[in-house]
């Protein structure tokens, strides 16, 4: 949404210049004879397009904002920024339940641990799968995506480079990395892709650490992110000591079942139910 001040000229003549703009459509709503909102159906490279129109015409003294939420000291804007640009569903509500207590004037923030987690409603948090190779990493990947994002084959080292993408878990967007198969007789190419795995395992906000009933877990980076054992193929037996969660991909059940499990480590749904005022916008 971008904040025009129109100055001297009226709004009809820019109004009918916008619509031309590369085929763009726009929906402006007019406050005043000389300022106006416009909303263009597009992201924000449609909108550098239109301010950047704007500067070239009878509007050039305008002003604009391309996000509501950049006054830190606007509670509602903040709350109104965070609405446009959360990934996942699961923040649509909450984020409207926080406006209404901010209307209420709650001031009982809620609990920091929750404020921790909260903040992955908005910005998707970072899953990374760190084991060794042939042992099922790249099949439970395409499982949770329901589509085939991975190469999955008997060799070893198939996964070369790790593999990103954006997962819905239960109506958390996450940011999901399948990493190539620790092992110590990778070759140069391998070793180089396994030093990127390890980064992102230094920034991940969640670690699957795999294995399955014939492989160890290797040793994992140094990581602050929550960490969670998985004993992958679980149809084909668990290992003598069985990690807390087991998943078999060619059961649907098993993994929504985990889908569920890392939501709520994640973002727990005591944070979700907290009944406390978010106020992220002091963090």
């Amino acid at each position: 949404m971008t904040l025009i001040s129109l100055g001297a000229d009226p709004l009809p003549s820019h109004t009918s210049r916008l619509r031309e703009i590369d085929g763009e459509e726009v929906v402006i709503a007019r406050w005043s004879p000389l300022d106006a909102h416009i909303m263009p159906h597009g992201g924000v490279e449609v909108m550098k397009r239109i301010v950047a129109r704007l500067a070239r015409t009878p509007a050039s003294e305008t002003t604009h904002h391309l996000a509501p939420s950049e006054d830190p000291h606007d509670p509602e804007a903040c709350v109104a920024g965070a609405l446009a640009h959360a990934a996942s569903p699961l923040a649509i509500d909450f984020l409207l339940d926080q406006r209404r207590r901010l209307r209420e004037g709650l001031s009982t923030p809620v609990a920091p641990d929750h404020a921790a987690v909260l903040r992955h409603l908005i910005d998707p948090p970072l899953i990374v799968a760190w084991g060794p190779p042939n042992v099922g990493k790249s099949t439970l990947l395409n499982a949770l995506a329901r589509t085939e994002i991975s190469i999955v084959a008997p060799e070893a080292g198939t996964t070369r480079d790790h593999v990103g993408v954006l997962l819905n878990l239960g109506g958390l967007v996450v940011r999901y990395a399948d990493t190539p198969g620790i092992r110590p007789d990778a070759d140069p190419a391998e070793e180089q892709a396994i030093d990127i795995a390890r980064s992102l395992v230094s920034a991940a906000d969640l670690v699957l650490w795999c294995s399955d009933r014939l492989s160890e877990r290797p040793a994992l980076p140094s990581t602050v992110a929550s960490i969670v054992p998985l004993d992958l193929r679980s149809d084909l037996g668990l290992p003598a000591k069985p990690a807390a969660f087991a998943v078999s991909a060619r059961s649907e059940e098993s993994v929504l079942a985990l889908a569920f499990v890392l939501r709520e480590a994640l973002v727990p749904i005591a944070a979700l139910q907290d009944p406390g005022l978010w106020a992220f916008w002091n963090a």
